[in-house]
């Protein structure tokens, strides 16, 4: 597992491994180490083969990827700096504070090394009883990384964006899939396809789809207010728990919106009711410059198993209005 620190090496720490082996016992955790898939070209002598091996006897697998927030100037020639950071030469994983990433893809390495675990975890499971075993994939990175691969992976049963945890991080990982901790998180940033990168250049930094400045090249926006492309993986707000939930009514004045909401599942877990407003279609467009939704107010509430709970969702009336070409803020009919 990454030392997953924002601002370097922290001290040593809860990791996942120690978290696990105190739900299950020394016995039952077998570790195979990714070795050193940051700063390699290829993986070390015997890496993949011990990763498979352990895949093949266990009857679930938790397999750790992402970047690297350690402090790698002690590790990595030439060190990192503003200029002459090579991310192809640090395995694409490197993320730390003064150092941009020029990808949001998975390193890799890592992708071949997950790849051959859902290869012999589905061989394994052919050769038994037809069933696969779960294989949990955590990530850890401390801004959005394309998730296509995962997501789309036949084996993969779940995935656990941990972003970059600190000292307790291992115990509340190991809690939320063994279920004693019930997760209720929503994604605060919108998680695109590495394609996004070419949709809109680093050098354009408008919100608004449309030209950017100086007739520099067209983009279909950025954020979940503005982005009109196909190339989302993940949305902002987006998140599961171990339950279900239904929205049972809706209604709203200018000033709040009231809502029944009720846990129709089988495990009793908090639950955010995040309130969007939309203006007008014909206000929406990249023309107009408006957004095509804003998050307006959101609720956090814990519910039992078939609970259901009435809720207002204020909002300021700030919320009704759009900025228009000169700044200004002003109500929009419809809005």
């Amino acid at each position: 597992m990454f030392d997953c620190s924002y601002t370097g090496n922290n001290p040593p720490s809860d990791n996942l491994v120690q978290a696990l082996t105190r739900y299950l016992g020394q016995e039952s955790v077998t570790y195979a180490s990714g070795g050193e898939l940051c700063g390699a070209s290829a993986p070390a002598p015997g890496v993949v083969a011990a990763a498979v091996s352990a895949a093949e006897q266990a009857d679930a697998v938790v397999i750790t990827i992402g970047n690297d927030g350690s402090n790698l100037a002690g590790r990595v020639a030439p060190p990192p700096s503003r200029v002459n950071t090579s991310l192809e030469s640090l395995g694409g994983c490197l993320e730390n504070e003064g150092t941009d990433r020029v990808s949001i893809a998975v390193p890799q390495l890592q992708l071949r090394l997950l790849s051959a675990v859902l290869n012999a975890t589905q061989a394994t499971a052919a050769a038994s009883d037809g069933k696969g075993k779960p294989v949990i994939v955590v990530v850890f990175s401390g801004g959005p990384v394309d998730l296509t691969p995962l997501k789309e992976a036949a084996g993969v049963s779940a995935i656990l964006w941990a972003g970059f945890p600190a000292a307790a991080g291992g115990s509340a990982i190991a809690a939320t899939i063994f279920g004693d901790n019930a997760p209720a998180g929503r994604l605060t940033q919108t998680f695109y396809n590495e394609k996004f990168l070419s949709e809109v250049p680093i050098t354009n930094m408008a919100m608004r789809p449309g030209a950017g400045p100086n007739g520099s090249s067209s983009s279909p926006g950025r954020g979940y207010r503005f982005y009109t492309g196909e190339n989302v993986v993940y949305p902002f707000g987006f998140g599961l728990t171990y339950s279900t939930f239904s929205l049972l009514s809706l209604s709203a004045d200018a000033g709040s919106a009231n809502v029944s909401v009720a846990n129709t599942g089988g495990t009793a877990t908090a639950y955010t009711t995040l309130l969007f407003i939309a203006p007008p279609l014909a206000a929406s467009g990249p023309a107009a410059g408006h957004p095509r939704r804003l998050l307006a107010s959101y609720r956090k509430e814990h519910y039992a198993v078939g609970e259901q709970k009435s809720l207002v969702l204020p909002f300021s009336p700030r919320a009704l209005e759009l900025a228009q070409v000169d700044g200004s803020l002003a109500r929009t009919p419809g809005v």
